[in-house]
């Protein structure tokens, strides 16, 4: 089997960004228990907004290309969204809502959609258990297949009554829909006397301090293709010596160098996020997908080194590992 390529850390430049002062800027503009929304890859044309009905007290935009100030209720930050999530997660603010809305994931220089699958995964522990999503991408609409369920909740007529936008003003075509989060499926295999793999229906970065190390591919599951590291955008004096990017993780690729890494970290609690799936389920490879999962419990059972103790794999797909949850 081919061998999985872990990036250390110390390989990348570091962002020079001054996190602390954000956080601290994000503390001194909204008091504890504000109802606040997050408006990812907003534009730059936040006076033209109008969010004087909605029953929010802040909404958060931010933009690569924003001046940072605050007006009314829009309060802005200039960078990437990720960035932005790392500081309202650190400042402690919950969200009543996150405006995905044109967000120039083609031709804005954004590189993901903030209504997916994997946006909500990064935006999940800034959320509050009840949340609105405001949305007018619904060929792109994904969040449902998450850990959440739609619901019926008051208030959002009110949701319709803003302008969220100079390019799509027709609000009435949006996607607007209340969710909760909803599923906590687990499941334990019990490798050896010492040594535990658990599957997880949520977001990794909910257990971000519980975890000595988090391993994040970045190889699209589907294209194959490189995808940019997080580190570029999540500052590593945040997540020292805890945020590992691997770079092939997949059927082909062993996990024995990844124990490895693990070991010479001395990182008992380790998490992934999901491998092995995309395009071997889609095209129907299920006797190679479970041959692919029992070698990776096999190795982790005949590992004979201290460390990790406990493999962690996160998901939200309900196809995700489903051949582990079989074991």
């Amino acid at each position: 089997m081919k061998e999985v390529d872990i990036e250390d850390e110390k390989n990348w430049d570091e962002p020079e960004y001054d996190m602390p002062s954000s956080i601290n800027r994000l503390k001194d503009l909204i008091t504890n228990g504000s109802r606040v929304a997050f408006y990812p890859s907003s534009g730059t044309t936040v006076e033209a907004f109008d969010f004087s009905r909605l029953p929010l007290d802040y909404i958060i935009c931010s933009d690569f290309n924003i001046e940072e100030k605050q007006l009314g209720k829009i309060i802005t930050f200039k960078g990437d969204n990720n960035l932005c999530l790392r500081v309202i997660i650190e400042s402690g603010i919950k969200l009543d809502a996150i405006f995905a809305i044109q967000d120039g994931a083609i031709e804005g220089g954004n590189h993901e959609y903030v209504n997916s699958i994997g946006f909500l995964g990064k935006a999940l522990p800034a959320l509050n258990n009840a949340f609105v999503l405001v949305s007018n991408m619904s060929d792109y609409f994904s969040f449902e297949r998450g850990p959440i369920k739609h619901v019926r909740c008051k208030g959002l007529r009110a949701y319709r009554q803003a302008t969220y936008s100079t390019y799509d003003t027709n609000v009435n075509n949006y996607d607007i829909k209340c969710f909760k989060i909803n599923d906590n499926t687990s499941h334990t295999i019990h490798v050896s006397e010492n040594k535990t793999i658990n599957i997880l229906r949520k977001s990794i970065w909910q257990d971000q301090n519980k975890l000595d190390g988090i391993f994040k591919g970045t190889k699209d599951r589907n294209t194959g293709k490189k995808r940019e590291s997080l580190k570029k955008y999540w500052p590593i004096d945040y997540m020292e010596d805890i945020l590992f990017d691997i770079f092939d993780l997949t059927l082909e690729a062993s996990i024995l160098p990844l124990l490895e890494f693990a070991n010479n970290k001395k990182l008992v609690n380790i998490g992934l996020v999901p491998f092995m799936a995309g395009r071997y389920r889609e095209h129907g490879y299920s006797r190679i997908v479970k041959k692919g999962y029992q070698q990776f419990v096999e190795d982790f059972k005949n590992w004979d080194k201290l460390y990790p103790k406990q493999i962690n794999l996160y998901h939200f797909d309900k196809g995700d590992f489903k051949e582990l949850y079989l074991l």
